[in-house]
């Protein structure tokens, strides 16, 4: 299995003030966290966090199971965008599979901006700055790919709130 690694981009900030005191992956779309979303679309064994320096030491408390601006080493760690509004389907599924052991390290692309990234054993340095970017993964493939919804402005995070409800409490 791997770790599944949240991590902030420096769009993050265009959430504000939602994002002021709490990990993007706090945010709630429907009944459900971002986080709780990420959790159920890709499994993993374990959670991880990256967050800004302002918000680490509350990520640590609303997530005690998971570790925050750390990655295990020795195992593969599956970073995903936390304001991608992840929905189950073939983008989910492809980047599932790349999540393997002995799966080539890349990274997921979209318009420019990480949507994911794969890699068997990353460095601990990885998750130092404040935000994960494309250039954290330079050394990596990049796979362009599309379909994927971000939340890049506020208004992003009421567009589907009935429909996103009525899929949770069904889920």
């Amino acid at each position: 299995m791997f770790t599944l690694c949240l991590f902030e981009d420096a769009a993050v900030a265009h959430l504000a003030p939602l994002v002021t005191t709490r990990h993007t992956a706090d945010l709630r779309l429907g009944a459900r966290t971002l986080a709780a979303q990420h959790v159920a679309a890709f499994g993993a064994e374990r959670l991880a966090l990256h967050a800004r320096r302002v918000v680490a030491g509350v990520a640590e408390d609303e997530h005690p199971e998971a570790t925050v601006n750390a990655v295990p080493q020795g195992r593969g760690v599956l970073f995903v965008n936390a304001r991608w509004a992840v929905e189950p389907g073939a983008l989910v599924d492809e980047i599932r599979r790349a999540a393997r052991p002995g799966g080539e390290a890349r990274a997921f692309v979209q318009d420019g901006q990480l949507l994911a990234a794969w890699h068997p054993d990353p460095s601990p340095a990885i998750v130092q700055p404040d935000a994960l970017g494309l250039d954290a993964f330079d050394g990596l493939a990049h796979e362009t790919v599309d379909g994927a919804r971000l939340l890049n402005r506020l208004p992003d995070l009421i567009d589907d709130v009935p429909g996103r409800i009525t899929r949770d409490v069904e889920a």
